[in-house]
C-alpha cells in the first residue's frame, strides 16, 4: 500500500513537471485578459475598450520573444528592464485614451502594479 501511494505521488508530480506552462491563449484572449485585469474605477466606453485591446494585441508578441528567451535561460535580470521599457511604451499609448478621471485611476494602478512586480 505505501509503494503504490509513493507511485502514485511521483506520477502525480511527474505529470505535473512535464506539462510546462508555456503562453496560454490566442492574442485576442490575452488582450482580453489584459483588459479585464484593469482596474473597474476606470469605467471604460466600448470604445476606449476596442482601442486599449489593438494595444494590448500588439504587445502580445514583444512579449512572447521576451518570455521565451527567459525560458531559454536568458538572464532574468537583463530581460526585466526591456519588460518595463515595454510596458512604459504601452503605458504611454495608453494614457491618452484616458479622461483625467481615467489617468488618476490607470496612474494609482500602474503604481500598485509596480510595487506588486518589485515584490517579486
Amino acid at each position: 500500500m505505501k509503494k503504490l501511494l509513493i507511485i502514485i505521488v511521483l506520477l502525480v508530480c511527474g505529470i505535473s513537471f512535464s506539462k510546462a506552462q508555456g503562453i496560454q491563449g490566442t492574442p485576442d484572449e490575452r488582450a482580453e485578459a489584459s483588459l479585464n485585469r484593469l482596474p473597474a474605477t476606470l469605467n471604460l466606453t466600448a470604445d476606449q475598450k476596442a482601442k486599449l485591446k489593438v494595444i494590448f494585441v500588439a504587445q502580445v508578441k514583444p512579449i512572447d520573444s521576451l518570455i521565451a528567451t527567459m525560458q531559454a535561460g536568458g538572464d532574468r535580470a537583463a530581460i526585466m528592464p526591456k519588460f518595463m521599457e515595454l510596458q512604459a511604451t504601452t503605458d504611454k499609448k495608453i494614457i491618452p485614451l484616458l479622461t483625467p478621471e481615467q489617468k488618476t485611476a490607470y496612474e494609482a494602478y500602474v503604481k500598485e502594479r509596480m510595487a506588486r512586480m518589485s515584490g517579486r
